[in-house]
C-alpha cells in the first residue's frame, strides 16, 4: 500500500525515514506536534 508497498516491492526491508527540511516551518513547531503530524501522515502514506 502506498510509498510502503513501492519500497517493499523493491526489495527494501529496512526502516523508514523521515527528513524535515522546513526551516521556515515545521522546525520552528513545538516538537511534539511535528511527531504527532509524522506519524499520522505515515499512517496514512504507507
Amino acid at each position: 500500500r502506498g510509498i510502503r508497498g513501492w519500497m517493499q516491492a523493491a526489495g527494501y526491508r529496512g526502516f523508514h525515514e523521515v527528513e524535515i527540511f522546513s526551516a521556515n516551518n515545521w522546525w520552528k513547531r513545538d516538537p511534539d506536534e511535528v511527531l504527532r503530524t509524522c506519524k499520522a501522515r505515515h499512517v496514512e502514506a504507507c
